[in-house]
């Protein structure tokens, strides 16, 4: 039990200070926060670099660990102000860096050989072989994706000697973190670069088969209720996770304090194996201080009717229960079975939600009798015309509530003390000397005053302890206390006040020096990008007409295969795993180069797809994950094409890819075109592969959005048989597709093209370009790679070419440029 306790750290966010002070104060080991620039949550208030020594020294003050979240994606211009921000951070003390992007990981081990670099979870780290190859990148620690179930934490802890954590509370992510485009596509704001536009929380439309589908209430198809794994603790501790993370630097302190006094609670009782009570006060503050109702995620797999209710995206706070009439000027409700009648009280915040109508207001009298609530609000509050028997109410806030949770960190309090031993030297004539030694072996000696005998009462041990012990505000406690020689003398209270203040301040000064980071490359970006063009600089790629193609049925690989003079390689990213191998074949009949993708993630037990793609003997494999990478780099002497998905957009990252086995790159798709042209001059254009026309995958998600709209109640029902389609609110209309794993897939109702760049890019130096199709049939696969082609050779000006491909379309075609 007790090893529980020492391996599990709990880890709470911060995105200004009074949120930092309420997660110390409630007993937090660790806090990870952000600088104003360079992490995934831009809208926070986050800290300014000038505070950061300020912040790591009150968090050490406390014996809590400080984590810098660093963890964006990184452009090739603003390396050098992102080097900057790492040496400030050696200085400061940080514990340990969060990051996604891999070169930010290689200039973070090159510039401070002592950095501890965390993975962040947007680095989609789903299985043992990604976790033990971040080991590769100087990885010590790897944040795995919310999408794990418990069987799979399991899987990996047994598999890996990496330090796992994971996320047990907070929102949920409808994509893998990382694999998100929707905010970057629709939005022209990204999410991995911190400026996530919430898409996945705005209502849609079902369309099923061509028609508009009746689902109720139910609109917020893709907003997933907030995790909540309070009762699973002691679970996730005994799977070999050696750090649990509660989610919102956008929250504020009465969130961040709720949370982590409910959690701090749970594994202290996991600790002592006892079980936590439910109805503790701690507890039940979770629901009412940020709730859209909670679930357990995927820690018992896909529980896809659990996850998404549909039926709101915002906070809806706990459920009080269900109106049962209308009556004049209040409402009657009947209470749900686990409430107290004292929890709604006047002032309280309520929302009720009737049919598609949704009001909120403050309750101004509340009269219970037994279970039956009846409910006044406040003049004009609410619409009582507009609600009616059945509707949901909740309470979403409670000023007594935050009031209490405010006095949890009005007053300074250390949770985590470091034990002190001290050794005491009192001699009849000679100096009084007193030795603290803390639990990690440091001691400090300080001398004091020369001791006289006692003329009355002599010094006795009871008085040196208690004057010693007297810690209150430093992160220590006193343990233990060795008589080395105690004479008859007369020491003075002040004088050990005095002995304990100075003894106290050395072992600070010691433990601060001892967490020094030494900048050990001072010029460490400038060596990684010489470095960089070496590494890329050796790589020979054979480039073919240059042109490749991505299909996923057999009737668009056919109508490749019938353009072969134009193209040098087509990719298969089939949903059938057995369409690889005769694909393979007729490739190889055609003379033409195959290549199969990778799944966008592979977890536990996904094995079986990648073994597939290699039975079928493809020339290269399009590799979409870490995962992947790990395996292929080992196994197969295939040529590796790293995808968009690897998030690959400035120069160190590149070189990071093609050291570890990548030969050709498509980069991420957060770069615009003035940014992949500079990356091209840095890189060379050739080690590029570029999408050129696509449907960009705006959501990759674990949940199966069929299920759970059109699918049983307990589980699949193989709904993805149907056509379904989403349709958001500016009348767009997403695709959704599942692949061979299950996992959904939301593409973008336009059709994104940089037909208009191209000739630019030819000029540029890029030569190698892709054209995807989803569910095109022969004869347009056929038609966009001509036109494509002619654009590549310069009969067919990129105007002239944007035009004809857009004919070929109903939805909209979209240039992919961003200036």
């Amino acid at each position: 039990m007790l090893e529980i306790s020492k391996r599990i750290e709990l880890l709470a966010p911060a995105g200004e200070w009074a949120a930092m002070k309420a997660a110390v104060l409630n007993g937090a080991d660790a806090v990870y926060f952000g600088l104003s620039d360079f992490n995934a949550r831009k809208r926070a208030a986050n800290f300014k670099l000038e505070e950061l020594e300020q912040i790591i020294d009150y968090l050490h003050g406390h014996n809590v660990k400080g984590y810098l979240a660093f963890n964006t994606l990184i452009f090739n211009d603003e390396l050098g102000r992102a080097a900057d921000f790492l040496k400030a951070a050696a200085r400061a003390r940080v514990d340990a860096v969060i990051v996604q992007d891999v070169g930010i990981a290689a200039l973070a081990r090159k510039m401070c050989a002592g950095f501890v670099i965390h993975a962040s979870t947007q680095m989609t780290i789903t299985s043992a072989e990604a976790a033990e190859f971040a080991r590769e990148l100087g990885i010590s620690r790897v944040i795995l994706a919310r999408e794990l179930s418990l069987e799979g934490l399991r899987d990996i802890a047994a598999k890996t000697g990496q330090e796992l954590e994971v996320f047990v509370h907070g929102a949920m992510c409808m994509s893998y973190s990382g694999q998100c485009l929707a905010s970057a596509v629709l939005a022209g704001r990204s999410a991995n670069r911190g400026a996530c536009a919430q898409l996945c929380r705005l209502p849609y439309k079902l369309v099923v088969n061509g028609q508009e589908a009746d689902i109720g209430n139910k609109e917020y198809l893709l907003s997933p209720a907030d995790l909540n794994l309070i009762n699973r603790v002691s679970d996730i501790a005994g799977a070999g996770v050696v750090a649990v993370k509660i989610e919102g630097r956008l929250k504020n302190e009465f969130y961040v304090g709720a949370a982590v006094a409910a959690y701090r609670y749970a594994i202290d009782k996991a600790a002592s194996g006892e079980k936590i009570d439910p109805d503790d006060a701690v507890i039940r503050r979770l629901e009412d201080s940020f709730s859209r109702g909670f679930c357990e995620g995927f820690i018992n797999g896909r529980r896809h009717n659990e996850l998404v209710h549909g039926l709101s995206a915002g906070n809806r706070g706990k459920l009080i229960g269900i109106v049962t009439k209308v009556d004049g000027d209040s409402i009657g409700i009947e209470m749900e079975k686990n409430l107290r009648a004292e929890e709604i009280k006047p002032g309280d915040g309520i929302v009720i939600e009737s049919g598609g109508n949704v009001q909120g207001g403050r309750v101004y009298q509340a009269w219970t009798d037994k279970n039956y609530l009846a409910l006044w609000f406040g003049f004009r509050d609410v619409d009582l015309s507009l609600i009616d028997a059945g509707a949901a109410v909740f309470k979403t806030d409670d000023p007594a509530l935050r009031r209490e949770i405010e006095k949890t960190f009005a007053r300074d309090v250390i949770w985590h003390r470091e034990g002190l031993s001290a050794e005491v030297y009192a001699a009849d004539g000679e100096e009084i000397e007193i030795t603290f030694t803390d639990d990690f072996g440091k001691a400090a000696t300080v001398k004091g005053p020369v001791l006289a005998k006692a003329r009355t009462s002599a010094a006795c041990v009871e008085d040196i302890e208690r004057q010693l012990g007297r810690l209150g505000n430093t992160p220590f406690e006193l343990k233990q206390v060795k008589i080395k020689k105690l004479d008859e003398v007369m020491v003075p209270a002040s004088v050990l006040n005095d002995l304990r203040r100075r003894a106290v301040e050395e072992l600070l000064a010691m433990r601060k020096q001892a967490r020094q980071i030494a900048i050990t490359d001072e010029s460490a970006l400038g060596s990684l990008q010489l470095e960089a063009r070496v590494i890329v600089n050796k790589i020979k790629i054979e480039h073919g007409p240059g042109l490749s193609v991505l299909v996923r049925t057999m009737e668009q690989f056919e109508a490749a295969v019938e353009h072969k003079d134009k193209i040098g390689l087509v990719y298969g990213d089939f949903e059938r795993l057995e369409d690889f191998e005769p694909a393979a074949a007729i490739a190889r009949g055609a003379g033409i180069k195959f290549g199969g993708a990778t799944l966008r993630v592979y977890g536990p037990g996904d094995e079986k797809h990648l073994d597939g793609i290699l039975d079928a003997k493809p020339n290269v494999v399009l590799v979409r994950n870490l995962t992947a990478l790990a395996k292929l780099r080992q196994t197969t002497k295939c040529k590796l094409v790293g995808d968009g998905s690897l998030n690959i957009v400035n120069e160190i990252a590149a070189a990071e890819f093609a050291r570890l086995g990548i030969e050709r790159i498509t980069p991420g798709y957060d770069l615009n075109w003035e940014r992949l042209k500079e990356l091209g001059v840095k890189c060379g254009a050739g080690l590029f592969e570029i999408s050129v026309h696509e449907r960009v995958g705006l959501f990759h998600t674990e949940h199966c959005i069929f299920a759970n709209t059109l699918g049983h109640e307990d589980g699949c029902g193989k709904a993805c048989k149907s056509d379904v389609q989403l349709v958001e609110v500016k009348g767009l209309v997403h695709r959704v597709k599942r692949d061979w794993a299950c996992r959904n897939t939301v593409y973008a109702g336009a059709v994104y093209s940089w037909a208009e760049e191209m000739r630019e890019m030819l000029e540029a130096g890029f030569e190698n370009f892709r054209v995807s199709v989803l569910e095109e049939n022969g004869r347009v696969t056929g038609e966009l790679i001509s036109l494509y082609w002619e654009m590549k050779k310069g009969r067919l000006s990129p105007a002239q070419g944007f035009a004809q491909v857009s004919k070929l379309y109903r939805d909209p075609l979209r240039s992919r440029i961003r200036r």
